[in-house]
């Protein structure tokens, strides 16, 4: 704002995100006495565009009170790997099922990580994460399911620290002030069985905390050899 009035910038942006992929093995299959058990690890590439090194640029007629990205990101910039476990008990007509799931990321060197104007090396140091998750399930008839879920993933803080300036300096991680996150959700999932081995899992997020998106829908198609 300034004293003519208000001011606005809309910026928008479409890219290719991160790409990853992952494997599950069942070590454990439901009997009577205990659920089925799955472990999972999953990858992923930083395909996308990094968030940092983004140059912030003062719109024009705000007095400097209005500063926007120059561009948006599309992606984290680090590689990063999971690892975790869901249990599932079968109580006709429905499952039960919860999953635990860390999440790491791997500390990544950029030509220029902060917002100024000119380039600053560095390093950066995504904050790691944790998921658990819990929820039902409804089988409609053989091939075809709904599900209700709530999941929580808590984010640490990320770090980032500067090149020195000259072989004997010494630079120190600083942390990122409003980088660590709650992020809950309430997830709405169908399942549609197309063969012994392929599987259609549809889910829609709703965010319920402030750090979570609002809206996201997700189609996935598991393949089981």
């Amino acid at each position: 704002a300034n004293a003519s009035g208000l001011i606005e910038r809309t910026i928008t942006s479409r890219g290719m995100g991160d790409v990853s992929g992952g494997l599950s093995y069942r070590p454990l299959k439901e009997t009577a006495s205990r659920p089925d058990v799955v472990v999972n690890i999953r990858g992923k590439a930083p395909t996308g565009r990094e968030p940092f090194g983004i140059e912030l640029t003062e719109v024009e007629g705000s007095e400097g009170n209005l500063k926007i990205p120059s561009r948006l990101s599309t992606g984290s910039g680090v590689c990063g790997g999971a690892a975790g476990m869901s249990v599932l008990k079968t109580i006709d007509p429905m499952v039960v099922f919860g999953s635990f799931t860390y999440f790491h990321n791997f500390e990544h060197h950029f030509g220029d990580i902060d917002e100024a104007i000119g380039d600053q090396p560095g390093r950066a140091r995504l904050g790691d994460a944790f998921q658990y998750g819990l929820g039902i399930a409804f089988a409609l008839n053989d091939r075809t399911s709904l599900s209700t879920s709530f999941t929580q993933r808590f984010v640490r803080h990320a770090r980032l620290r500067l090149d020195p300036a000259d072989p004997a300096g010494i630079a120190h991680w600083q942390t990122v002030v409003g980088s660590e996150a709650n992020v809950g959700a309430l997830n709405l999932g169908a399942t549609f069985s197309l063969s012994d081995r392929l599987t259609i899992v549809s889910n829609l997020s709703v965010g319920m905390t402030q750090d979570a998106p609002d809206m996201v829908f997700t189609i996935h198609a598991p393949y089981r050899f």
